[in-house]
């Protein structure tokens, strides 16, 4: 009789399968054997994921239960939250029939990951990224085939998206093709065939434009409380989770009134935060500069102060953002190094304001990068960069898939107040820019609710960040970009660094004397999985009997 196969095979036959059927995501997770490949994500295509999936979920569905509190338990949790978020993603949300800037990040993103992570000067990268430039016309055809309810939002995004991923590939790929001579007419072709293909998907999007078009991004209560349960981890409902949102809000205010007296009495916090953007946006900046001297400080400092531990042989670099990628990057943010990535580069953009905006709105989003270095902390040092590359060293493949945005974002929240609380950011005006970078985040919990139970439009969201944070039409827009494309992502942020603050002071309190620097090596090599999750690990941190097991996590 044929033994069923273990849950490691299973989890590792499931991501070979996934990983052929879309190549563009073997590259992100550092496979190198699918560089030269594109897919073409057909409705076939996405029939055949439905298959795989609920086959996947029948195979691990015989394996029966774990034990809860067992590594194998959290391995299994890992990959059926995978699986059904998938479903939920191709059956319920559908973003591949209604969000035409899904495609353009892909097709230029697949060209950027092999120009960021792999070695350029080496010819197999050269002809990898004509190949995939060569297929960016039939991405594109079949995504556009697919796209049959559009969302006039994500249409209007996408425009731009297409036109900096024009920009992008006409920058890149010539000095690339100067370093191969016997590629370069081979390059310049692929990249006028795949630059074509931008400028037909773009006159595509005007055409839409001049249609009625569907002007609601909701994916409803349901298929958000299945995120929350599935992808958070968390039991509350929706209701309880404005609620939490509103508490938020009236704490945080308070607070930040209290710490604006300290400051000026005066003024308000919204007034003083207004001064000091203006008077940091007053100032010449080298933004990039600046942004990598306060990434690498925090490392040094983190390092020599015993608060944490770094992953081994971790690189991060600080890099200006693409064109391609500015409408849905406001500021900054982090790409980390895959799972198997043999080199564990995170890539750290800073959204630094084209020279070539009028003087009035260049000041005003240079003034937005006030506060730059609690955004190191976030997204760098001890943030993203430090928490995904140790993720990555996680000893099972299921929980080096695992990508719940609660843990990764709730742990860069986490990070900001933490600088507050270690006194790397200590003054007054700090602790007041790290309270707004929290009420921001609540107002992000009640708009992600409001949005997508359409208790709230695109329009009053938009409206509030302007009212309520003082942010621009421009970045306000941009934020409301991605908070519809991303259902539960915006209130993972606050939600997330709640649960980590409650996991820390649980094993504080079950571990007496034990470091700062203990707690965050425990957590950390988890993985991404939700908080809620990691519970029945607190009792067992620091068992002697449960010592040589946990070095399996």
């Amino acid at each position: 009789m044929n033994r069923p196969p273990s849950l490691q095979k299973i989890t590792e036959q499931f991501y070979r399968r996934e990983w052929q059927r879309r190549p563009s995501n073997g590259t992100r997770t550092g496979l190198q054997e699918f560089d030269d490949q594109l897919e073409i994500p057909t409705r076939a295509l996405i029939d055949d994921e439905l298959r795989d999936l609920r086959e996947t979920r029948s195979a691990l569905g015989r394996l029966g239960d774990c034990a809860a509190g067992s590594p194998e338990w959290l391995d299994l949790e890992s990959l059926r939250a995978h699986i059904d978020l998938e479903e939920q993603g191709l059956t319920e949300i559908l973003h591949w029939r209604t969000n035409p800037v899904d495609p353009v990040e892909v097709a230029v993103g697949s060209i950027f990951a092999l120009l960021m992570r792999r070695q350029p000067s080496r010819p197999e990268t050269a002809e990898a990224i004509r190949k995939r430039l060569v297929a960016i016309p039939s991405f594109l055809r079949a995504s556009r085939d697919c796209i049959d309810d559009p969302i006039a939002l994500w249409v209007v995004a996408a425009r731009p998206a297409a036109q900096g991923g024009i920009e992008f590939l006409r920058a890149a790929i010539p000095p690339l093709a100067e370093q191969h001579p016997r590629l370069r007419t081979g390059l310049a072709q692929a990249a006028d065939t795949a630059m074509a293909a931008l400028r037909d998907y773009d006159s595509w999007l005007g055409t839409l434009q001049t249609r009625p078009l569907a002007d609601d991004p909701a994916i409803g209560p349901r298929a958000l409380e299945t995120i929350v349960r599935v992808s958070h981890g968390l039991p509350y409902s929706l209701d309880e989770i404005d609620a939490i949102a509103t508490r938020e809000i009236d704490r945080i205010r308070a607070e930040m009134t209290e710490s604006a007296r300290t400051i000026d009495p005066d003024r308000s916090w919204t007034e003083i935060l207004d001064r000091e953007r203006q008077l940091f946006a007053a100032q010449p900046h080298d933004l990039l500069a600046e942004y990598r001297a306060a990434t690498y400080g925090l490392r040094d400092r983190l390092v020599a102060d015993g608060v944490l531990a770094l992953p081994p042989d971790e690189i991060c670099d600080v890099l200006s953002t693409p064109a391609f990628l500015r409408s849905v990057i406001p500021s900054a943010a982090y790409s980390s190094p895959g799972p198997l990535d043999a080199i564990q580069r995170g890539i750290y953009f800073v959204s630094d304001p084209p020279l070539s905006l009028p003087a009035a709105e260049y000041r005003a989003n240079v003034g937005q990068h006030f506060g730059l270095e609690s955004t190191c902390a976030h997204e760098a040092y001890p943030g993203h960069h430090v928490q995904l590359c140790w993720a990555n060293h996680a000893s099972t493949l299921a929980r080096q898939m695992a990508h719940h945005i609660i843990f990764m974002e709730g742990w860069t929240l986490y990070c900001e107040q933490l600088m507050v609380e270690l006194g790397y950011l200590a003054t007054p005006l700090w602790r007041l820019d790290c309270l707004a970078s929290q009420l921001w985040r609540a107002y992000r919990i009640r708009i992600d609710v409001g949005v997508h139970t359409r208790r709230m439009t695109v329009r009053e969201a938009i409206d509030t960040l302007k009212r309520e944070l003082g942010f621009t039409e421009l970045r306000a827009e941009t934020e409301l970009n991605w908070y519809t494309q991303s259902p539960g992502t915006p209130m993972s942020y606050l939600l997330g660094k709640r649960e980590t603050v409650t996991l820390r002071e649980m094993y504080h309190a079950r571990h007496p004397g034990t470091s700062l620097r203990e707690f965050h090596s425990w957590l950390l090599r988890f993985g991404s999985v939700p908080q809620r999750w990691l519970h029945p690990f607190v009792d067992a941190a620091h068992d002697g009997a449960a010592r040589a097991t946990m070095v399996s996590f």
